[in-house]
């Protein structure tokens, strides 16, 4: 329910001030506060900020202009209206100078004073109407703008998931945008073994690795068990009894938030974020975030999957055809490179006579493709060799830049 409007009466004739309480204002709804001197109704306005003040202009000690002049000058925005008596309209025009609104001839009568009350206060109800309208808009647009920005955040995230195939960075960034999305003290990700039903650490951040050693947990005897067996989250504040559990993690925390990782109605595994020192239960929009980034998540979790075992499905393949490929190529290579050599010896050694060098200068540039094509197989050969490491593959690629350089076109 809204608070009744306050409405301040400063009249010194209780016959008027039971006629105004009781016959007006009560059963109009309004709450009547009422003062007997000006002092006291100055006080009053002050303290209380009526929504309106009834004032009479005929008071003793302080006068009812003189109390209107200080009401002017300490609550100018409270709505005024003064009762005089007939015949004294002329003050009215200083009054509304001073800020009153409307003015009623007393003895007032109930229906003057309630028109004259409404249509006082109609300018202040307006304005609050518009303040609470403003304030709505700003609170609104705030949320908007908060909105986006997390749809911008998780739509950065999600694009830097999906640019990532290598499977180890892409949990990496996962864990750490749970823990950044819901602002937590740690985020681990638990993939399930199909095999052996049990629940094991793949990604963690800001946990030990004592206690990340110790995460290998049955599917169907934890509380992420219980995850892994309705598909929905799970979210516990540490005022919750639930919270009181070691089963199988070996430590305690003050909040925690679990969601599944379901890829076609099948969970795969499960998103987690905890407080472990900070004194902050996760909230709604803490898991809606959560639940959005776990849904992007395994998407690039299995397109990570596929990528890894389609490439090396190629590079099985690859690997055997261009193995077989090299070796090949070096049988003829190397008899057309003994050819070659015996050829340019018997020259050398005035065997085979020739007019001109033309003969030994083609003879050295067959030597020359053949030293560059010799490297080149060898360079090949080591690439899709099994024992080749990433850091063979990256040797070989600076050797392979050599080759270039030292085989480039004079």
């Amino acid at each position: 329910m809204e608070p009744k409007e306050r409405i301040l009466i400063i009249e010194d004739s209780e016959e008027i001030i039971d006629l105004l309480r009781d016959a007006v204002l009560r059963p109009s709804g309004f709450e009547p506060l009422v003062s007997r001197t000006g002092q006291e109704g100055l006080h009053l306005a002050v303290e209380e900020r009526p929504s309106l003040i009834l004032l009479d202009v005929d008071l003793p000690q302080m006068s009812g202009m003189e109390v209107l002049q200080g009401l002017h000058d300490t609550v100018p925005n409270v709505p005024v209206v003064l009762m005089i008596f007939a015949g004294s309209e002329e003050i009215a025009v200083e009054a509304f100078r001073l800020g009153a609104k409307r003015y009623v001839v007393k003895p007032p009568k109930p229906h003057e004073v309630t028109e004259a009350v409404e249509d006082a206060l109609r300018e202040g109800r307006l304005r609050r109407e518009k303040q609470m309208l403003t304030e709505q808009l700003m609170r609104a647009n705030k949320q908007l703008e908060q909105r986006v920005r997390e749809l911008i955040m998780l739509y950065n995230i999600t694009q830097a998931m999906t640019k990532a195939l290598d499977l180890e960075t892409l949990l990496s960034r996962v864990v750490e945008a749970s823990v950044f999305l819901t602002n937590a003290d740690e985020g681990m990700l638990f993939l399930i073994d199909e095999d052996s039903d049990e629940i094991y650490l793949r990604a963690a951040k800001g946990v030990g690795d004592k206690r990340a050693s110790m995460l290998l947990l049955p599917a169907h005897d934890s509380v992420i068990g219980q995850v892994v067996k309705t598909g929905q989250p799970l979210r516990i504040a540490s005022s919750e009894s639930r919270l009181d559990f070691t089963v199988k993690t070996g430590y305690m925390v003050n909040s925690l938030l679990y969601v599944p990782l379901k890829f076609h109605g099948d969970v795969k595994g499960v998103l987690t974020v905890s407080n472990r020192v900070t004194d902050r239960g996760f909230t709604r929009t803490d898991q809606s975030r959560l639940d959005l980034l776990a849904d992007h998540a395994v998407i690039a979790l299995e397109n990570a999957r596929l990528y890894e075992a389609t490439r090396e499905r190629i590079a099985d393949v690859f690997g055997h055809t261009l193995s077989s490929l090299c070796e090949y190529v070096y049988h003829p290579l190397k008899a057309f490179a003994t050819n070659t050599y015996a050829l340019k010896a018997a020259v050398d050694r005035g065997i085979i006579s020739s007019t001109d060098d033309t003969l030994y200068r083609r003879l050295s540039s067959m030597e020359r493709s053949i030293e560059q094509m010799a490297s080149v197989t060898e360079i090949l050969s080591g690439l899709v060799s099994p024992e080749s490491t990433a850091d063979d593959w990256e040797q070989l690629g600076a050797r392979f830049e050599k080759v270039k350089t030292r085989y480039a076109a004079p």
